[in-house]
């Protein structure tokens, strides 16, 4: 399994978008799953393969800048 960046590092994985009740998970193909932020993301993303990319501020979450299609 990867280990996380340092907080401020830069993130781009790909993974599966989950949404559990009011919060977003990236299901990472790396392993493990990170919790996001998506306070900058228009829309509501539903559950589909995506990559995320964004910048890690820890405990697990990325502050994302953009969801996209692999």
């Amino acid at each position: 399994m990867h280990t996380a960046p340092a907080i401020g590092g830069k993130v781009d994985e790909i993974g599966t978008l989950i949404r559990e009740a009011s919060r977003c998970w990236l299901r990472r193909d790396a392993g493990g799953r990170w919790a996001l932020d998506l306070h900058r993301v228009r829309g509501d993303p539903a559950t589909q393969r995506v990559r995320v990319t964004g910048v890690f501020i820890g405990n697990d979450l990325v502050d994302v800048d953009q969801i996209e299609a692999p």
